[in-house]
């Protein structure tokens, strides 16, 4: 379901906007090649059967490829520091994770000021790869898995998908994407935590990267490539946000935009998927709970949406392939 073009710094609930391409989006483009290293092309079945250790990715132009798997996330806590050395923040958080430090900051939609303690966060959003791996241990759900059957709207959808093991998670209702969290000895971000970690801290950075304008080199959002995906499929075909093509009319590859990550490392704070917040909201139609979300996504038309400050909010039973997570750990 398309985010919002909205304005204004509170998004109404993706389903409430429904841009029909997320119901009847058309099935991505088969790869046209490939450069499996010392992986096997398997024609058969249209991909790559790559050695251990490494796993398929296909790139923009639809070209397979066996690159490096991804670490595993650590089993536990990292082990405390030796008695009489001090740890440093930055050596508490496992690989894969970054320290962010404390601060107090206005909150953009209220202005209230809110204090936020030390956490580690991970530097990328959640891979179909890792949450692979919490489902082999029988401790997550099946998401929505991808189909070329376009009644069933999951096209976009990553688990299931040959090439789409280093992209982000998609098509989880938020408590998949909580258990996942768990699982994995960590936690989702809470709202507050996820626009400190956006804006830089006390930066108060209009987007992740800074105060320049969205582009082609730092989000995964709708640019001149998303309305022609999407012709003759939707009612309404999405409107470019930026004038250039940044290469994926759907997700990317987590960490493909390294010009947008924030001064810390994080990448993909602002588009490629939306990202389940902990924390809740009440919808003002009919008093039920919402979840707040973050960070836009591949189909987001109005670069407001990848503002810091900016804050959605979705039933938590949602499933779309627009949104993902990525997850935290308190220091």
């Amino acid at each position: 379901m398309a985010p919002a073009p909205s304005p204004t710094p509170r998004l109404a609930p993706l389903a409430a906007l429904a841009l029909a391409v997320a119901l009847i989006a058309p099935e991505a483009p088969a790869a046209t090649g490939y450069a499996c290293g010392d992986g096997k092309p398997n024609l058969a079945q249209k991909r790559c059967d790559c050695p251990a250790g490494k796993v398929e990715s296909t790139n923009a132009k639809g070209i397979s490829s066996c690159v490096e798997a991804p670490k595993p996330f650590p089993s536990a806590r990292p082990a405390p520091a030796r008695s009489g050395a001090a740890a440093s923040p930055a050596s508490r958080c496992p690989d894969g994770m970054v320290a962010i430090p404390a601060g107090t900051f206005p909150l953009e939609e209220t202005k209230r000021p809110m204090n936020v303690a030390a956490f580690c966060v991970d530097v990328n959003e959640v891979t179909v790869s890792d949450y692979s791996a919490c489902i082999a241990a029988n401790a997550c759900a099946r998401p929505g898995t991808w189909s070329s059957d376009a009644a069933k709207g999951s096209q976009a959808c990553n688990y299931g998908r040959a090439g789409r093991a280093l992209h982000p998670i998609n098509c989880v209702v938020w408590e998949e994407a909580s258990a996942y969290c768990s699982f994995a000895h960590k936690r989702l971000l809470t709202d507050e935590e996820w626009e400190w970690l956006a804006r830089n801290g006390d930066q108060a950075s209009k987007y992740p990267w800074g105060s320049a304008a969205p582009d082609e080199s730092r989000a995964n959002v709708c640019g001149v490539e998303c309305p022609e995906h999407y012709r003759g499929i939707a009612p309404r075909m999405p409107k470019a946000m930026i004038a250039g093509d940044d290469g994926f009319a759907e997700s990317a590859p987590v960490g493909s935009f390294p010009k947008g990550k924030n001064r810390w490392g994080v990448n993909d704070l602002a588009g490629n998927v939306w990202e389940w917040t902990s924390s809740s909201d009440v919808s003002p139609k009919d008093g039920s709970s919402m979840k707040l979300m973050r960070g836009g996504s591949f189909l987001s038309e109005d670069p407001t949406v990848l503002q810091s400050g900016l804050r959605a909010v979705e039933r938590p039973e949602t499933r779309t392939w627009q949104i993902g997570m990525r997850c935290a750990r308190s220091l």
